[in-house]
């Protein structure tokens, strides 16, 4: 099992860095992309609100 984190208030990022709130995204989908490459899927979310993955079978 894998937590992929997310901020706490991404509309506040936007609209105090949208830079930063780009890289975040960015960065985001690379990771995501990544774990679906290696067989994770999202199973569900974490009480922080980070996705929570596991690799399938």
């Amino acid at each position: 099992m894998i937590e992929v984190e997310l901020p706490d208030d991404i509309v506040a990022v936007r609209q105090a860095d949208p830079d930063a709130a780009r890289r975040w995204r960015l960065s985001l989908r690379s990771d995501l992309q990544a774990a679906f490459d290696s067989g994770y899927r999202i199973v569900g979310v974490a009480r922080h609100g980070g996705y929570v993955m596991e690799r399938t079978p």
